[in-house]
């Protein structure tokens, strides 16, 4: 033959003819594995239950939809029982009363008694007397002037320009997007601030944090007082920009958008992306663990899912947090991980661990298998490369998805720098008024809400909807889902539901 076989086709071909396969070939190993008997017929008929051809592959460990998965635990027994009402929970006027939430008059003026008094001490010495007085006097800063310090800073955060001097440019290219900026500070004061400014006036200098520890408490206090996460969380890490090179915590993480910075563990909700829980990374030398012999990963997760323990939250995370001593553990708190696994990961099942060279081999993408060992179920599934997760919760075949939106930067830099305040309701579309339906529908707004709080479909029929949005609402005395719809608080409900069409169109195709 001008163009003979490889090895390998000739074997794809032994196998579409029935031919027997030798047992030596070294391409194609038999591995003998609990279940996966070489000669039982019955294990036979098991593991060739997937989408191809038994014919068209070996005998590999194969279980997927048509195997029913009748040990997963009963979804009574794992409810979603939030200790406060998931979500933001102020009312109508949501932007207001979280920016003022943000805005801590005492932790503002104590950042501006410290920045006062370095800017006093330097000038002292002589230092940045460019920023001074004519007569050589500080002017002190206010609290009203520190906030629209801050809201500058997150103005220029989203609205970035070349350098820091073009956000007071007169020049026509700028001069259309930097009113605001140029009626609120001048660009001399702008910078003698920012030379100054100090966030604690008595630093701890054998602490790594200390000049910012205030601000993080704050932070981390506000953002879980304000928010109670949805059914579905998440822990993974993520980097803040900095070119400081002397700080000792800055990190490197090459796969990352931004490879040099400080590194943050992070605690978000997977249907808004808001951050609730996070803490600075500050090396291995300098992180306590809680349980060293359990490592970085756990001790990591364990500190930042206590604040939710026991009230039936699905954790999601990637290969680097999954271990079967942390899902354990969190089953214990009625927590329940869903994460991905490492090939080479002890949590790993021996049947999916042993032949996953032959999986990658036969498997086609979107072909799955599954393993149930007690408690936890382990899916292998080919997509680009085969992934392997694990769940407590989930049938052997069970799917799940999440959503990431939110946008609060804006409305927060309108309240900080007096910008036609957000604090306002939204007004209404003109054309947005309420419609008779034909047909009675469900109410897009509570469907919405009872899907991102983990609850089993509420259908609740209306005869209304709104003329421009297109979507059902209720519009009674007892129940006005169409006002709520166009406040900020219908703001989530709104993405998530645009996001399920989304996801449904392309189901459909």
């Amino acid at each position: 033959m001008d163009n003979p076989l490889s090895e390998e086709e000739e074997d794809y071909l032994d196998l579409l003819l029935g031919d027997p396969i030798n047992e030596d070939d070294e391409d194609i190993p038999y591995v003998d594995l609990p279940g996966n008997n070489i000669g039982d017929s019955e294990a036979s008929s098991q593991s060739t239950s997937g989408s191809q051809d038994p014919l068209a592959r070996p005998d590999i460990y194969w279980k997927d939809q048509t195997d029913e998965d009748t040990e997963c635990l009963d979804s009574r027994s794992v409810p979603f029982r939030p200790k406060r009402q998931p979500g933001l929970q102020l009312g109508s006027n949501i932007t207001r009363q979280t920016s003022e939430g943000f805005r801590k008059p005492q932790l503002v003026l104590s950042i501006c008694i410290a920045t006062n008094q370095y800017a006093a001490s330097l000038i002292a010495k002589g230092q940045n007397l460019s920023y001074v007085n004519p007569d050589g006097t500080w002017t002190p800063v206010t609290v009203d002037e520190m906030y629209r310090f801050i809201g500058i800073i997150f103005y220029m955060s989203f609205i970035q320009l070349p350098s820091t001097d073009k956000y007071w440019s007169t020049s026509p290219l700028y001069k259309s997007c930097n009113s605001i900026i140029a009626s609120t500070m001048t660009l001399k004061r702008f910078k003698a601030i920012l030379s100054f400014i100090q966030i604690n006036g008595d630093p701890d200098k054998d602490e790594k944090l200390t000049r910012i520890q205030p601000l993080i408490d704050h932070i981390q206090t506000t953002s879980q007082l304000y928010f109670h996460p949805f059914e579905t969380i998440s822990v993974d890490e993520r980097m803040v920009a900095s070119k400081h090179k002397f700080s000792g915590i800055r990190q490197f993480v090459k796969e990352k958008p931004i490879r040099f910075g400080i590194k943050l563990w992070v605690l978000a909700d997977t249907v808004t992306g808001y951050t609730y829980s996070f803490f600075v990374y500050l090396g291995k030398k300098r992180t306590y663990l809680i349980n060293k012999s359990k490592g970085l990963s756990y001790n990591v997760v364990m500190e930042l899912t206590k604040p939710l323990f026991n009230q039936g939250y699905r954790l999601y995370t990637d290969c680097f947090y999954t271990s079967l001593h942390l899902a354990n553990d969190l089953l214990q708190n009625h927590t329940y991980l869903i994460g991905a696994i490492k090939a080479n990961s002890t949590a790993m099942p021996i049947c999916l661990k042993g032949d996953v060279h032959l999986f990658n081999k036969f498997a086609t993408k979107g072909d799955f298998r599954w393993h149930r060992e007690s408690t936890f179920v382990f899916v292998q599934w080919k997509d680009c490369r085969t992934i392997t997760f694990m769940s407590p919760i989930h049938k052997g075949s069970s799917v799940s998805d999440c959503m990431r939106t939110l946008e609060y930067r804006e409305c927060l830099v309108m309240s900080l720098l007096d910008v036609n305040t957000c604090s306002k309701d939204k007004t209404l579309n003109k054309n947005c008024i309420p419609g008779i339906l034909d047909n009675r529908k469900d109410c897009s707004f509570c469907s919405a809400s009872s899907r991102m709080q983990g609850l089993k479909y509420l259908s609740v029929k209306t005869t209304y909807y709104c003329s421009s949005c297109k979507v059902p609402l209720c519009y009674t005395k007892d129940r006005n889902c169409f006002q709520r719809w166009h406040s900020d608080e219908g703001t989530v409900n709104k993405k998530y539901h645009m996001n399920n069409l989304k996801n449904l169109s392309r189901s459909e195709e």
